[in-house]
């Protein structure tokens, strides 16, 4: 149940930082998600909880590593230099840059969740309700 939990948080942290850019940046939203080659919508296009499982090629890991990989995608974007600097400030996503930090490593190896040992204490985690 936890994992479910996770896998929900996650996707929703980056699907409100989506939703807030396409409303506050849409040309930029548009430019940074075409850098790569996911079928953006297919995925976070609707909430993680009207859905009941995961694509049928993926496992729970790969897929929480994809999820991942997208957001740090949209993190890199928006911390680029020729990004304007009022991206940074929208609040959904300083969410999801404090999200990525507790929930993901990024490293040479790629990008994997931490795991449970490697979280944050509970009442210092950001957390859906």
């Amino acid at each position: 149940m936890r994992l479910l939990n996770r896998m929900e948080f996650v996707a929703e942290t980056l699907r409100a930082a989506l939703e807030a850019l396409a409303a506050a940046a849409p040309n930029w939203l548009e430019q940074a998600l075409a850098e790569r080659e996911t079928n953006w919508l297919g995925r976070y296009g609707e909430r993680v909880d009207a859905w009941h499982g995961l694509p049928d090629d993926q496992d729970r890991d790969s897929w929480l590593r994809q999820v991942g990989e997208d957001g740090f995608h949209l993190l890199t974007a928006a911390w680029r230099p020729d990004a304007p600097d009022w991206l940074r400030r929208i609040p959904a996503l300083e969410t999801l840059r404090r999200a990525w930090l507790q929930q993901y490593h990024r490293g040479q190896d790629g990008v994997r969740a931490r795991e449970s040992e490697d979280l944050p204490p509970g009442h210092q985690r950001l957390a859906s309700l």
